[in-house]
């Protein structure tokens, strides 16, 4: 064998080695790939089902957030409602406790209260204006309040059956001066508490439940249960 073909002998061998190495390196790049490529879509899979999971928890953090705004909102409007009907019973037993030098005028004549949201101050004068040219409201005794801690819609509540009538009319004069009414009028019975009615005139403000705990009776609480603990 001849020098020349040793050396393409020789040269053929480097070559297939070479390819060899290639192949090797070529296959292990591939299988690199395959498992970066698998470890990579693992871990999406992981992030995926963590998502999954982070928001059906934030869901329920959301509802239980909106069930407690809910439950508070409910209370304060309960609250706010008993702390209107015992101001109520007290002006009803102080009327029944006046002079008799009075020969009981003042116990026959209607109590109308009108109480209203700040920036419905210009409602309130224009409910009492057109209700005084009323010939049916010259025997009321009318009293105007700004309510500053409460947010309500507007409507009429009265609080004996007889009084409906008296109601009605109130609600249809309201309405028919353009300032608009929630509802019907809303009888709630007290003993009592006849020829009283309020006129409420508002609108309700949403409210989350940091601007419901903010408020001074719900700190009360919040300390109460401090001292408690």
């Amino acid at each position: 064998m001849n020098t020349e073909t040793k050396e393409n002998i020789r040269l053929i061998d480097t070559l297939l080695e070479n390819e060899k190495k290639s192949m090797t390196l070529t296959t292990l790049t591939i299988i690199g790939f395959c498992l970066l490529a698998g470890f990579i879509i693992y871990q999406s899979s992981q992030l995926s089902k963590a998502k999954k999971q982070l928001q059906i928890e934030l869901n329920e953090k959301n509802t239980l957030l909106n069930t407690l705004d809910s439950a508070l909102t409910l209370l304060d409007n309960l609250q706010d409602s008993l702390v209107n009907t015992n101001n109520l019973l007290l002006n009803t037993l102080s009327d029944t406790d006046v002079s008799p030098s009075y020969n009981g005028s003042y116990n026959n004549r209607y109590k109308c209260y009108i109480q209203y949201m700040p920036g419905f101050e210009q409602e309130a004068k224009k409910a009492y204006s057109e209700l005084i040219k009323k010939d049916w409201y010259g025997n009321f005794i009318a009293e105007n309040e700004k309510i500053e801690d409460q947010s309500f819609n507007s409507y009429v509540k009265y609080f004996d059956k007889n009084d409906e009538e008296l109601a009605y009319k109130m609600h249809k004069t309201l309405l028919n001066a353009n300032i608009p009414l929630d509802r019907e009028p809303v009888l709630v019975e007290i003993a009592r508490a006849s020829k009283k009615f309020e006129i409420w005139l508002g609108k309700v403000k949403p409210q989350n439940v940091k601007d419901i705990l903010n408020k001074p009776r719900y700190k009360i609480l919040q300390k109460q249960n401090l001292r408690k603990n």
